[in-house]
């Protein structure tokens, strides 16, 4: 409390309060991930699991990483290719 005062006093509050409020924003942006991937993810593996034989379920979980990481790959070559094209002309 005597501190806050103190800032304000002096007049450097925003500049001290600016970087709370962006970490602020950066916990809200990961915990919406985060509670994002705990909705797809269990509905996905249970589709997996239950589209597979017993046998095949390492396998099946396999190719669906293996995807899961390509596609990743490829989309960001995609971006790098769309971000030359448009820098080429100038």
């Amino acid at each position: 409390m005597a501190g806050g005062g103190r800032l304000r006093h002096l007049g450097g509050g925003q500049a001290v309060l600016l970087p709370g409020h962006f970490l602020q924003g950066i916990a809200a942006v990961r915990w919406a991930d985060r509670f994002g991937k705990g909705i797809r993810t269990a509905p996905r593996d249970a589709l997996i699991a239950d589209s597979v034989p017993e046998q095949q379920r390492g396998l099946a979980f396999g190719v669906q990483r293996a995807a899961d990481t390509g596609g990743a790959m490829l989309g960001v070559l995609i971006a790098l290719l769309v971000v030359w094209l448009s820098q080429r002309g100038r």
